[in-house]
């Protein structure tokens, strides 16, 4: 499956690489495959890599190798931007993500799980529901159909999306209200960017079509109480910490109609690419693409002179 998602990636290094031959570093591009892993590994042994710049989403456009890439640099003691091995396995796992989320006490829709024979954890939960594969990104897998009311219709449902994504189904309650991401960026200590409400054109949720063709629009510094704002910055710090991510991080959250927050997800290492969220909120901020490249190379080379 061709992820739209590998297109961005391809842009963001190619903008990446011009900002750091500016600084005068000299940079080369390496990709890799699973039938090429040793030709990966031969090249950053012969080049003698100090520093990467990780932007890996995929490899052959399964999401769940990202950490992958992250271990290999770290058994080769390349630093490497972004979040780390243990950090990368959690968020690139929601399902693990949210028994992490739920062991320490932060807001998280209930939720089960379908494993392609049973749906563990389902009793408990009200309808209407969510399903999300499990260890998918850039919202592939999420379309409005995936909002179940009855149980019979989720049912019926199961079996073939499980066969479309051959991965554990995330079942989660949906949560009705208003939806936030809150970009965050820093080392060792992250800072909140501006937070962004995100308003479908059409429907309750950011599915795949949404996310790709623009059909939403991002209100940065929305109108919220002063006290709402700290819960959420409050909130998406948290998660930032427990997940263990590093330097850069969006997490989603949704705003009940009771006024409950609640965790989505925590994307690590968020795209960089034009019309990203992230590089949106950094601008509303007040930085520069150049300047986030030069924040995250301090902070693996901070991170490098530590362990020397």
């Amino acid at each position: 499956m061709w992820r739209e998602a590998s297109s961005d990636v391809l842009e963001v290094v190619k903008k990446t690489e011009l900002v750091l031959e500016n600084l005068g570093y000299k940079t080369c591009q390496i990709p890799i495959t699973r039938q090429q892993i040793d030709k990966f590994i031969g090249i950053l042994k012969t080049k003698n890599i100090q520093l990467c710049f990780n932007f890996c989403e995929s490899v052959e456009e399964k999401a769940a190798f990202q950490a992958h890439i992250c271990g290999i640099m770290e058994l080769l003691n390349i630093s490497y931007t972004g979040t780390g091995l243990e950090g990368m396995t959690v968020t690139t796992n929601k399902i693990l993500a949210k028994h992490l989320f739920t062991a320490t006490g932060l807001s998280t829709p209930n939720f089960g799980v379908y494993d392609g024979k049973r749906i563990k954890d389902i009793v408990s939960l009200k309808l209407p529901v969510i399903v999300k594969p499990a260890y998918e990104d850039g919202s592939i897998g999420i379309e409005a159909q995936n909002i179940f009311t009855e149980i019979s219709a989720l049912m019926d449902f199961l079996p073939q999306y499980y066969s479309k994504f051959n991965q554990p189904i995330l079942i989660e309650e949906f949560i009705e209200g208003r939806e936030f991401t809150v970009s965050l960026l820093g080392y060792p200590t992250p800072k909140v960017l501006a937070i962004a409400e995100i308003r479908p054109h059409h429907g309750q949720i950011i599915d795949y079509q949404t996310k790709w063709q623009s059909h939403a629009d991002y209100a940065f510094f929305p109108d919220l109480p002063l006290f709402l704002k700290k819960r959420i910055q409050k909130l998406a710090l948290k998660a930032f910490e427990i997940t263990k991510c590093r330097d850069y991080a969006r997490v989603d959250m949704k705003l009940s109609k009771e006024n409950n927050l609640y965790i989505l997800e925590v994307n690590a290492n968020p795209c960089l690419s034009p019309g990203s969220t992230f590089l949106k909120s950094a601008y509303k901020c007040g930085l520069s693409y150049e300047d986030i490249i030069k924040s995250l190379l301090e902070y693996v080379v901070k991170r490098k002179n530590e362990d020397l």
